[in-house]
């Protein structure tokens, strides 16, 4: 019996693997993209309110928060886009095509 091995997997749940190993890789460069580019952000405002007290802190808790959330919408807008496209993927691995 001749096995075949799992990158040249054309069945169905060899290509929805694929696509679902694709797809996490793509959620964790993501996260971790998404984690520095917050902390180069937050870092230096940080700095400017608490180190060197440029702003007052009362006004610069309210930036931070504005910040973060900001931060939190556009990162929850990615995600439901990944998921999607995610979604399309594994239709497309499935063989399933979308009625439009």
């Amino acid at each position: 019996m001749v096995r075949v091995s799992e990158n040249n997997d054309t069945t169905i749940a060899g290509r929805v693997h694929e696509v679902q190993q694709e797809y996490a890789a793509k959620q964790r460069r993501f996260f971790i993209g998404f984690a520095l580019l917050e902390g180069l952000l937050m870092v230096p405002v940080i700095v400017v309110i608490f180190a060197l007290q440029l702003v007052d802190r009362q006004i610069g808790v309210w930036i931070l928060l504005g910040i973060a959330g900001i931060g939190g919408f556009v990162m929850a807008v990615l995600l439901v886009r990944l998921a999607k496209s995610r979604e399309v993927a594994l239709n497309q691995a499935r063989g399933i095509t979308p009625v439009l």
